[in-house]
């Protein structure tokens, strides 16, 4: 009976040994959150796994298509929060020596920790315009929220590519069919980057109160939803993708404002669902950009537009007094 438990012992080891690694592919697997703890100045090396802390040691959130990257899960949390981030960066090099094209996480959060406003700018650090080059964000619960793909609570978060600026070549991708977007305390969230999706009539729904911007022409088709007090600011015509708008009660914000160069016609064929307009703010409020001048600007817009109380103003005419103004 002895000879037999010592034949039974390397079996034993071997179970043991797989345990403890079924036991740690699933820590890997599930939902953690990765917390910044490297410097706040500069632009950060989101690769160094030195510079997160989280379940697992010597990892960043997210995983890529290299190998030889130790990224831990593509249903990641990447948590940041500082009170310095001011006019900082984290960055990801998505070229093909590096992450070869794509960074995977679950969901980004930022906050500023105090009363002063931060911004943070986050992409991809290769000067190459590689394509295709791919953030995807496939969704997390936070604070109770599920499918979270960001959350912004009073800081600014800026999602663009670190040298190629303007030119973004980087795209975020959803991951998930229903994203959701948490903006707390005036959150800030400019996507400066192309919005696309992995499945067809894919939509985002905002909450909280804060603005975000739409800097590109975006190829989602599901539509923007918005459940909270949430101000959008559009400078391409395209920047909703090609879904239904739902614009919030914004007792505090202006629903839609729109930002273009003068001397242009602009025509926006989303549908529109307008909110309550409770806080008596208008629903679109045009403006010129700076730089370009006085002539007027005209938008055209060429779907639905319902909803939203008998007394709401439905157009507010730009500040620049020269300018001239109209909409269909």
């Amino acid at each position: 009976m002895r000879a037999c438990m010592y034949c039974l012992r390397p079996y034993l080891l071997c179970l043991l040994v797989l345990a403890a690694g079924i036991l740690l592919d699933s820590q890997a697997s599930g939902q953690s959150t990765y917390t910044w703890s490297g410097s706040t100045t500069g632009i950060g090396n989101w690769f160094s796994t030195s510079n997160w802390s989280g379940v697992l040691t010597n990892r960043f959130p997210g995983v890529t298509n290299s190998a030889s990257l130790d990224g831990n899960s593509s249903s990641d949390i990447a948590a940041i929060t500082h009170s310095t981030f001011g006019g900082w960066a984290v960055g990801f090099d998505l070229s093909p020596a590096s992450a070869d094209g794509l960074l995977s996480l679950g969901a980004i959060s930022i906050a500023a920790n105090g009363s002063v406003f931060r911004d943070l700018t986050i992409g991809n650090l290769s000067p190459e315009a590689w394509m295709p080059s791919v953030l995807q964000l496939n969704g997390a619960t936070i604070s109770g929220v599920e499918n979270t793909l960001l959350k912004v609570d009073n800081a600014k978060l800026i999602i663009r590519d670190q040298f190629q600026k303007n030119r973004s070549t980087t795209q975020i991708r959803l991951g998930v069919t229903n994203g959701a977007i948490q903006l707390v305390n005036n959150g800030v969230l400019a996507f400066q980057s192309q919005i696309v999706e992995q499945t067809a009539g894919s939509s985002l729904t905002f909450s909280g109160i804060g603005n975000a911007e739409f800097h590109k022409k975006n190829l989602f088709t599901g539509g923007v939803s918005n459940t909270g007090d949430i101000g959008f600011l559009l400078t391409h015509a395209e920047g909703f993708g090609s879904g239904t708008v739902q614009l919030g009660n914004h007792s505090t914000t202006t629903a839609l404002s729109l930002l273009f160069p003068s001397t242009t016609t602009v025509t926006i064929a989303n549908n529109f669902v307008l909110g309550t307009n409770t806080g008596g703010k208008a629903t679109f409020s045009f403006a010129l950009q700076q730089g370009f001048g006085t002539y007027g600007i005209q938008v055209e817009f060429t779907g639905t537009i319902s909803g939203g109380a008998a007394s709401q103003t439905y157009l507010l005419a730009s500040t620049e007094t020269a300018a001239t103004n109209s909409a269909n």
